[in-house]
């Protein structure tokens, strides 16, 4: 699995993805899978849309890019089918200084398997433009603790 770092594109409507190791963007997606996912704001891009007041990118999410839609064990066996394990998460830098739970505005910093959805365009482009979605399962299966720190 290739680690990236995801960010939604404002102009295109989808969710960037950049190869951590070349600092490159690889493809531009409606859909996004990532493992041990690790959610990220810089400090001074966020400090930078305050004083602006202009959106930049600054904040996202680093993980393992995966084709899988929802999260598995090693062995291929569903984890987590329950909705109570999954978290909607948000981040808006005149609100939060970190990416939170939509629920209940908690702090989220990582998550064992996050599913990013853009809503833009279709192929056809027709369709409306919504706001992204980012789904994540929180809980650490057993053994992957230190993967996860």
């Amino acid at each position: 699995m290739k680690k990236v770092f995801v960010y939604y594109n404002l102009h295109k409507h989808k969710w960037s993805v950049k190869d951590v190791k070349t600092g490159r963007v690889i493809g531009h997606y409606y859909e996004v899978s990532l493992y041990n996912a690790k959610f990220k704001v810089s400090e001074a891009g966020r400090a930078r849309v305050l004083k602006e007041k202009r959106k930049n990118v600054h904040a996202g999410v680093e993980g393992y890019l995966t084709t899988d839609y929802l999260a598995r064990k090693m062995d291929g066996t569903i984890l987590w089918e329950s909705q109570s394990e999954r978290h909607k998460v948000t981040y808006d830098p005149y609100k939060y200084d970190t990416f939170v739970t939509v629920s209940d505005k908690e702090p989220i910093h990582k998550a064992y398997f996050v599913r990013m959805t853009a809503y833009g365009t279709n192929w056809e482009g027709t369709g409306q433009y919504h706001a992204p979605d980012v789904t994540a399962v929180v809980p650490v299966v057993k053994g992957l603790k230190k993967e996860m720190a």
